[in-house]
């Protein structure tokens, strides 16, 4: 089975937290990474939209990320269900407060 989606998690993994944006050494070249793996990748956060925005400009602004990043798919995150529903996906990100993890998922 092909991977078809990557879902990132902001904060831990892209960034340090959603107050500091201290972005994570070669986040670019990461998230470039990541395109050329899969057609689709997406932002899988707590991070409200609104926030996430504005932080994903920043990081393209000071070429942290690259210009797709500002405009990137978003899928909330249900702090209560935890439900990725995205098939065939990748979930990349640390393990939350409320214990999240998918069973597809890489953690650091």
């Amino acid at each position: 089975m092909s991977i078809q989606v990557i879902a990132l998690d902001l904060e831990g993994t892209l960034i340090s937290n959603a107050h500091s944006q201290i972005p994570q050494p070669g986040l670019r070249r990461f998230l470039e990474s990541c395109k050329e793996l899969v057609g689709r990748v997406v932002m899988f956060t707590t991070v409200d939209e609104l926030r996430f925005r504005r932080i994903a400009s920043q990081l393209v602004k000071e070429r942290h990320a690259p210009h797709w990043f500002a405009e990137i798919e978003y899928v909330a995150r249900d702090c209560e269900t935890q439900n990725l529903a995205l098939s065939r996906s990748w979930y990349i990100g640390g393990r939350d407060t409320a214990g999240f993890r998918p069973a597809n998922s890489i953690q650091q």
